[in-house]
């Protein structure tokens, strides 16, 4: 593009990036980062969304963790909160994006933690999904609670009133934050990745 005195937009950018983000080109997609930054291009949700996926399939995690604190940290992720839990609603989030946004939440339940404070249960509503297939039920409940387990993290239980929910249990969670399984939920999350 620049060869033709095209300079590239926000589009043209973030197409490149998906590209070489699904083909396993996550050190590539923060590259192509970096020269729009340098380049003053505006980066977008769906810039960070695709880097976070790229480094996120990649098993690179602690990238996924910077980049989506980055740049999706800038868009609201709709939570509530009561006495008793903190609902977190990860529909419009991709699989990897959700898996780094539960992340997050964890890793900060971490920082917070207190012996004698009353931990509240985290909530995660995930929905049906657009991409989910009837037969198969929804895709981001699964997948972050695969995730969870894949990397140590706290148990979960169903919501029983909605099938698009699961939850992490205040007592649950406060175990998990007092046990050696929060330490090694940190260390997957926080190892860069050197391969590729």
């Amino acid at each position: 593009m620049k060869q033709n005195n095209i300079s590239p937009d926000t589009i043209s950018y973030n197409a490149v990036i998906s590209a070489v983000g699904k083909c396993g080109e996550w050190k590539e997609s923060l590259s192509l980062l970096t020269s729009m930054e340098k380049s003053g291009v505006q980066a977008n949700e769906i810039t960070y969304s695709a880097i976070v996926d790229a480094c996120y399939n990649a098993g690179n995690f602690a990238d996924a963790l910077r980049i989506f604190r980055q740049g999706l940290s800038d868009y609201t992720i709709p939570f509530q909160k009561s006495k008793s839990a903190i609902r977190w609603d990860l529909h419009k989030l991709s699989l990897p994006c959700a898996c780094t946004m539960v992340s997050l939440v964890l890793l900060g339940c971490g920082k917070v933690k207190q012996e004698s404070s009353q931990v509240p249960s985290l909530i995660f509503v995930t929905g049906v999904g657009l991409h989910s297939d009837p037969r198969k039920g929804p895709v981001l409940k699964g997948g972050v609670r695969e995730f969870l387990v894949q990397h140590s993290g706290p148990s979960t239980k169903e919501v029983d009133s909605n099938e698009g929910c699961f939850q992490i249990e205040g007592a649950d969670l406060k175990e998990w934050l007092f046990s050696y399984e929060l330490e090694r939920f940190g260390q997957d999350m926080m190892h860069p990745v050197s391969s590729k």
